[in-house]
């Protein structure tokens, strides 16, 4: 139940990285679309660290 809700957040926190990242690259450059790649990658290897910790 815990981890449902875990990735679940990290869903959100996603969604809410890939919105800031096209507001940016509206408003910027679409440079920006190099750091959103960036910051995917990094987030989803957090996010597969963080999982393979929680399992026993």
């Amino acid at each position: 139940m815990a981890k449902q809700g875990r990735i679940e957040m990290l869903l959100v926190v996603g969604w809410v990285c890939l919105f800031m990242s096209l507001l940016s690259s509206l408003i910027l450059s679409p440079d920006a679309w190099a750091g959103m790649v960036f910051f995917g990658v990094v987030a989803a290897m957090l996010a597969v660290l963080q999982m393979r910790r929680d399992d026993p």
